[in-house]
């Protein structure tokens, strides 16, 4: 996306952090799912694909810790000035905008 449209990872996993906080913040009656599947902790299970299609005998070797994108992107969320140029919260009618 950046390189076809200028949009940038960094600014990419922010918008996805803001739509899942806001969206939380929404639903608050979902709280215990969310802290069950909690989708900003520091570092996610991924599953070597390749690996398992090679050695499909040993599966120890199938999973490994990566870094959580949208971690660091609530982290500077956060550290953002309230009312940002990035969104527009219309309170009367709780619409929430995202521009892009």
């Amino acid at each position: 996306m950046d390189e076809c449209y200028g949009f940038e990872e960094e600014r990419f996993w922010t918008l996805v952090a803001k739509v899942l906080e806001h969206y939380q913040q929404r639903f608050p009656e979902l709280a215990a799912r969310f802290s069950e599947f909690d989708l900003f902790v520091p570092s996610l299970q991924a599953e070597k694909l390749t690996l398992r299609k090679l050695h499909t005998d040993n599966t120890k070797y199938h999973m490994h810790e990566v870094p959580n994108p949208l971690y660091e992107a609530r982290k500077r969320l956060h550290q953002m000035p309230v009312g940002g140029k990035d969104h527009v919260y219309d309170k009367p009618n709780r619409h929430f905008f995202l521009r892009i």
